[in-house]
């Protein structure tokens, strides 16, 4: 402790501890206001703060002390409405602005805030307070701040207005929050048929048998109806979306899930031969029951055929059918009878797994790498 110590109030103390704890038993009113105003320290500032009771005094804090931390405990000591409702709408912290909207009960200056307010942090606020539902309505649709949007989308109670907005908001967080809201097995269809951005999200809500399956048949997008197939339990149906859709969906990741799901000896065949895919025709002729030689042999001869020839397509089709069988073979030109041998020459089948491997990835026994490193 400095000499000068022993001749000035505590609170002016060179020891911060010292100030804090001498702020703590201050009991005069006049005292403590200049404390709170003139204190070179915040958190002695913070300390005065807590003792004080005259709420101008208070706002004067809330709106001048040149720290934040002092500021917003100035705003949590504040209970006038009319002083608050000035710091909501001019103090130049969002965050003071912030501290004070969620202590307002006008829900008229409260509407005003949510919508003019520059700072989407006091909008959410302001529209976390708010109960008009027409109010809510329009800022769930037009707000130009997403998170201001979900806001006023949790609040909503009109499940039309809550469908259409998981329908069409471009953001897929407003969305979401739009389906969380809704419970109506239908209305999730709807959403899900209707969505213009997908409806993957809404389908894990639809659990209706009638409703997945209309999903599944109507639904103009590949990859929701493929979601909507995958929770059927009619399986004869769900075999028949999954064909329709790698037959005909352009987006070759759909594809491919769908051929992953066939089970369709013949539409597997024809998927085999003529998917411009690569790797979708060997998924599909690897799912080909290796005793359906009259199909293994087609794929053979159709791959072969192509300008776009996967060779681990025909090799592995061709090691699953009878040599005699290949040398039956009609083709266009000698050459593919040739290009069928140098294939077979570079692949083997690996020993467990049966599927066509090129030699130089085989080991010692015969494996691929995916089964040797799991032996």
């Amino acid at each position: 402790m400095g000499l000068i110590d022993l001749f000035r109030p505590k609170w002016k103390h060179s020891d911060f501890r010292v100030r804090q704890n001498a702020v703590k038993g201050l009991t005069d009113p006049r005292v403590i206001a200049k404390v709170a105003r003139t204190a070179p320290d915040k958190d002695v500032r913070l300390e005065a703060v807590k003792k004080l009771t005259d709420q101008s005094l208070i706002a004067e804090i809330a709106n001048k002390d040149p720290e934040e931390d002092v500021r917003l405990d100035a705003v949590d000591r504040l209970t006038d409405q009319e002083l608050l409702a000035a710091i909501a709408q001019k103090n130049q912290s969002k965050w003071v602005r912030s501290h004070a909207v969620r202590k307002l009960a006008d829900q008229s200056l409260l509407a005003a805030i949510a919508q003019t307010d520059p700072e989407e942090d006091v909008r959410e606020d302001a529209v976390d307070k708010l109960t008009d539902q027409e109010l809510l309505a329009a800022i769930a649709q037009k707000d130009q701040s997403k998170w201001v949007r979900c806001h006023a989308v949790r609040k909503l109670i009109d499940r039309s207005l809550l469908a259409a907005i998981a329908q069409t908001d471009p953001e897929e967080d407003v969305r979401k929050d739009a389906v969380d809201k809704l419970t109506d097995q239908e209305l999730f269809a709807l959403v899900a048929i209707n969505s213009k951005y997908g409806g993957a999200y809404v389908l894990n809500k639809l659990s209706d048998q009638a409703l997945l399956a209309e999903v599944a048949k109507r639904d103009g997008r590949s990859g929701v109806r493929m979601a909507a197939a995958r929770k059927l339990a009619d399986q004869e149906l769900a075999q028949s979306v999954y064909a329709e859709i790698v037959r005909t969906a352009d987006e070759c990741d759909v594809r491919r899930d769908a051929v992953t799901m066939l089970t369709d000896q013949s539409v597997l065949a024809e998927v085999a031969q003529n998917d411009p895919d690569g790797f979708i025709r060997l998924r599909a002729s690897q799912k080909l029951h290796r005793d359906n030689k009259t199909a293994l042999l087609e794929v053979v001869r159709s791959e072969i055929e192509r300008a776009d020839t996967n060779d681990q397509v025909v090799a592995y089709t061709s090691f699953h059918v009878a040599k005699q069988q290949l040398e039956g073979i009609a083709w266009s030109e000698n050459s593919k009878a040739d290009k069928l041998a140098a294939i077979m020459n570079r692949f083997s089948i690996c020993a467990l797994c049966r599927d066509a491997v090129e030699n130089h990835y085989l080991d010692d026994k015969g494996r691929c790498g995916s089964c040797s490193g799991a032996s």
